[in-house]
C-alpha cells in the first residue's frame, strides 16, 4: 500500500481527530488540521503502520494534531492579543469552585505563549505573572449567566450539588455539552475588556440562585 492509499484508508480516523482537536483548540480550523494530518501521512506513510499491521495510527496522528494545534493556537493568540479559552481551561476553573465564589484558587490557563500582562501593566513587567485572574473569573461567571437554563442546571448539579446522576455516563455527556457551551460564551465575553465587577457579581449570584432553585 502506497502513501496515497494509506491516506485514504486513514481518512475517517483523520477526520475524527481533526474534529476533536478543533473543539479543544478554539480558533484552529478542523479542515486545516485534517490537511496537516493528510500531508503527514503522505510524507511519512512508509513509517506509519496501520492498526491491522500492529500499528497505532490514531495515537500517532493525535500527537501530530496536538502539536500543530498548540503552535497555531499560540500563534493566533499572539497575533490577535486575544486568548480563546479551551474546554479544559473552563473545566479546571469549575473544578476549582469558580461557581461558588473562588477566585484566588482558580487556575489560569497554562499556555506561556499567551500569558501576557493586562493592558494596564507596564511593558517591562514580567508577562509570566501578568494574567488577569479576576477578568478570567468574570468571563466565566458572565458566560454562565448567559447560558440556557438547561446548561445552568447541569453545571449546578455537577459542580455545586454534586448529584450522583451528574456522575453517570449520561451525566458526564451532559456536563461536557454544557462546558462546551460555557466555553463558547466565555470566549464571547473576552471581547469586552471592561468589567463592572460588583454589578456583574450581583447578577451572577441571582442567576446562580435561580439555577440552583430550579435544579432542586
Amino acid at each position: 500500500m502506497n502513501n496515497g492509499e494509506k491516506t485514504l484508508a486513514l481518512l475517517p480516523t483523520i477526520r475524527r481527530i481533526a474534529r476533536r482537536y478543533a473543539h479543544e483548540y478554539p480558533g484552529v480550523d478542523a479542515d486545516d488540521i485534517q490537511q496537516t494530518l493528510c500531508v503527514h501521512v503522505m510524507e511519512t506513510g512508509e513509517r506509519l503502520a496501520l492498526a491491522g499491521d500492529g500499528g497505532r495510527p490514531a495515537t500517532v496522528l493525535s500527537r501530530v494534531a496536538d502539536s500543530y494545534c498548540g503552535r497555531q493556537f499560540s500563534h493566533n493568540n499572539y497575533v490577535n492579543d486575544q486568548y480563546n479559552y479551551r474546554p479544559k481551561d473552563i473545566r479546571a476553573a469549575l473544578d476549582a469552585g469558580v461557581l461558588v465564589g473562588a477566585i484566588d484558587g482558580v487556575p489560569v490557563p497554562d499556555d506561556p505563549a499567551v500569558l501576557r500582562p493586562p493592558r494596564h501593566r507596564r511593558a517591562d513587567d514580567n508577562p509570566m505573572i501578568g494574567w488577569d485572574r479576576t477578568a478570567y473569573v468574570m468571563d466565566i461567571r458572565e458566560a454562565f449567566r448567559s447560558l440556557p437554563d438547561r446548561h445552568q442546571r447541569v453545571l449546578v448539579d455537577r459542580y455545586i450539588r454534586c448529584t450522583p446522576e451528574s456522575r453517570t455516563a449520561a451525566g458526564h455527556k451532559r456536563v461536557s455539552i454544557a462546558i462546551g457551551a460555557l466555553t463558547k460564551h466565555a470566549n464571547g465575553q473576552r471581547q469586552s475588556k471592561h468589567y463592572k465587577v460588583r454589578s456583574n457579581d450581583d447578577r451572577f449570584d441571582r442567576t446562580l440562585g435561580k439555577a440552583r432553585h430550579t435544579a432542586e
